[in-house]
C-alpha cells in the first residue's frame, strides 16, 4: 500500500492521483479480505498497522492539499473523510463480494463523485461536521 500511496501523491494530476490510491485500495481489499480488516479495522488492534498509517500520513495529506489547491475535490474535505471513504468501500465489498465481486467499482465512483465540487450536491458543498 505504502508504493500505491506514495505513487498516487506524486501523480501529475491529484485527482487521478487521488482515484488511483482509493481504487488501489479497493482492489487490495477485495484480493485479500483480511487486508481489508485491518485497512478499514480499528488500527490500535494491530501495532503494524498504526505504525503503517502513521507513515502514510505525509503522502495522503499531501495529495489531499494538491487536489484541494487544483479545486478538484471539495474544500471542507479532511484526511479522516478518507479513512472512512475507504471503511465504507472496505464494507461494500464485503457486502456485494457474494452477488457481484466487481460492484465495488461502482460505489468507488459514487464515493469519489461525492469528492467533486462540482458533481456533489450544492446543499451538501461546505456542510458543517455534526
Amino acid at each position: 500500500m505504502a508504493d500505491v500511496v506514495t505513487i498516487a501523491a506524486r501523480h501529475e494530476d491529484p485527482v487521478a492521483g487521488l482515484e488511483r490510491e482509493l481504487g488501489a485500495m479497493g482492489q487490495s481489499m477485495a484480493d485479500d479480505h483480511g487486508r481489508g480488516d485491518l485497512i478499514s479495522g480499528v488500527p490500535e488492534r494491530c501495532a503494524d498497522m498504526l505504525a503503517a498509517r502513521r507513515a502514510l500520513r505525509p503522502a495522503i495529506a499531501a495529495l489531499l492539499a494538491r487536489a484541494k489547491a487544483a479545486g478538484a475535490v471539495r474544500a471542507d474535505l479532511e484526511e479522516s473523510d478518507l479513512a472512512v471513504v475507504v471503511a465504507m468501500l472496505a464494507d461494500v465489498i464485503e457486502i456485494t463480494e457474494s452477488t457481484d465481486a466487481a460492484l465495488w467499482r461502482r460505489y468507488l465512483r459514487l464515493l469519489l463523485d461525492g469528492l467533486d465540487p462540482v458533481r456533489a450536491p450544492a446543499a451538501r458543498r461546505g456542510a458543517k461536521r455534526a
